[in-house]
């Protein structure tokens, strides 16, 4: 499985504009699903479950999917919305540990 690093920038500017409340949950969710569109298209791959997953950080042993963040600021808890606010904060920063990997599958 690829990084999808030439991704890295619009994914982590959505992100940004996100957490300083620049754009609402609605606008992240289709800006990545743009982001994903974009992808299939550049590489001839059908609309079927497969689609774009991140890892925040090289310590993140999630799959964390658009669904995943939609569903985490629509139902979850606090909690929850506050750590994954927390790693998007983390990957917009400098330290490459935390650098965001972005796949699909």
């Amino acid at each position: 499985m690829k990084n999808l690093i030439h991704y890295r920038f619009t994914v982590e500017n959505l992100f940004f504009k996100f957490i300083k409340k620049q754009i609402d949950l609605d606008e992240l969710i289709t800006g990545l699903c743009k982001v994903e569109a974009e992808h299939r298209y550049l590489n001839g791959l059908p609309k079927d479950d497969k689609g774009l997953w991140f890892k925040f950080g090289k310590h993140d042993t999630l799959a964390t999917t658009i669904l995943d963040i939609e569903r985490t600021f629509m139902h979850d808890t606090k909690n929850n919305q506050e750590f994954l606010l927390e790693c998007m904060e983390l990957v917009c920063g400098l330290n490459p540990d935390n650098e965001l990997q972005i796949f699909y599958s």
